[in-house]
């Protein structure tokens, strides 16, 4: 039991249904989680492999018997549930995985976990869940640095992305134009070095040429480099050209001087341009 609508309590008798057809033909039988096996776990795996770690600290409170407040909707439709990872706990809520406590004093449902039947299925699955998403995080992690030492700007993009629209605030970067440089460069820099990002050397500030480049990347048998160098753009429409000042620096500058020619081959340049929670990169 331990479903709530409104102030009614309820119990789920599709369990109790299950167990007294179990009983009828074996008198020794023990209860399960008959509830578990239903198909709305599908719709709940896809959402939480995409969820954040807010997300899962979240999940984390209600598996210790806590409790979260969140904004609730109700006529929510499956069209809809990509659309916010707050969704997550409409859906959780309408499918069983949460009940209503009532509401905290900023309007907002009190969640919680309804029984211990409810509770085995986080423990057991929903936390295999968002391990195997974490997973998929770190095959893109892999996946952009093999994207910058192929010439792939556009999968490079892509991923890069990716990333800023699920880890970062625009408040985030609400500083001077050198900060919020820097900002964006510690981030790539952060995905590019991840113990997850392994099979190549990445160093920052390197010098190089008559400067210093942002990032250096280089593969793990020193054949290929990639130089990056990082630019904010002021407006939506100075993306391009934010790119281009970018890669200019890099080549006015002699940053590919780093690499050894004898032994590093092939070596790309890489302008970026970083506004709010987008990028764009292009390959000089």
């Amino acid at each position: 039991d331990g479903f709530r609508v409104g102030k009614q309590s309820l119990f789920a008798s599709w369990d109790v249904i299950n167990y007294v057809s179990e009983l009828m033909d074996n008198p020794d039988a023990k209860p399960e989680s008959y509830w578990a096996q239903t198909s709305q776990n599908i719709v709940i795996k896809e959402l939480l492999e995409n969820g954040d770690s807010n997300v899962r600290d979240k999940i984390e409170t209600l598996i210790a018997g806590g409790t979260i407040s969140e904004d609730i909707v109700h006529d929510i439709t499956y069209g809809e549930l990509n659309d916010s990872v707050e969704h997550v706990w409409s859906m959780m809520l309408s499918t069983g995985y949460l009940t209503a406590l009532g509401k905290d004093e900023n309007g907002k449902f009190i969640l919680a976990i309804p029984n211990n039947e409810v509770k085995s299925v986080y423990v057991r699955k929903i936390r295999d869940w968002f391990k195997f998403g974490l997973s998929k995080k770190n095959v893109e992690l892999t996946q952009l640095q093999k994207a910058f030492l192929t010439g792939d700007a556009e999968m490079a993009e892509n991923i890069f992305n990716d990333f800023l629209s699920e880890i970062i605030s625009v408040r985030d970067n609400m500083q001077q134009q050198d900060a919020k440089e820097s900002f964006y460069h510690g981030i790539l820099l952060g995905l590019l070095s991840s113990e997850y990002a392994k099979g190549c050397s990445v160093k920052s500030n390197q010098e190089a040429g008559k400067g210093y480049c942002d990032i250096c990347l280089t593969s793990s048998d020193r054949k290929t480099g990639a130089i990056i160098e990082l630019k904010l753009a002021k407006s939506d429409d100075e993306f391009d050209s934010a790119c281009d000042e970018a890669i200019e620096q890099i080549n006015s500058r002699q940053y590919t001087k780093v690499f050894r020619p004898i032994i590093t081959k092939t070596i790309y340049k890489y302008g970026i341009a970083c506004r709010q929670k987008y990028c764009k990169i292009k390959l000089g």
